[in-house]
């Protein structure tokens, strides 16, 4: 009996960690005006990102006055945040791949469009 109350437990968690549902926040970035203070907060939720495997590449121009860095060292890369004062006009992406500690297919990978007017 005791064999396969243990059993059930760690088949429980082995379950728990699969099913999780890895979420980014928002599903969209609103837009940004050149000339005009942006400032959004991504977030990423269903696990803690493991920050070697954590990638972020964007379009922009290296002198776009925007820059994409973390808000805090509790958080890693579970948030960050996109601020400046963009000085172009464009469309542009922001893609963000994340994977999670628990191994498996724990990712999760986001290609935001990012409009300048």
């Amino acid at each position: 009996m005791r064999k396969i109350y243990l059993f059930t437990i760690i088949f429980s968690i082995f379950l728990y960690g699969c099913g999780r549902k890895y979420e980014i926040h928002p599903l969209e970035l609103p837009n940004a005006y050149t000339g005009k203070s942006y400032s959004q907060t991504v977030t990423i939720s269903g696990g803690k990102v493991i920050d070697k495997n954590f990638i972020l590449k964007t379009n922009f121009p290296e002198d776009m006055g925007l820059k994409i860095q973390t808000v805090n060292d509790l958080d890693g890369y579970n948030v960050f945040k996109i601020e400046g004062i963009p000085k172009y006009k464009g469309n542009y992406i922001v893609t963000v791949y994340a994977e999670f500690f628990g191994g498996g297919n724990n990712e999760i990978k986001k290609t935001y469009k990012f409009t300048v007017e």
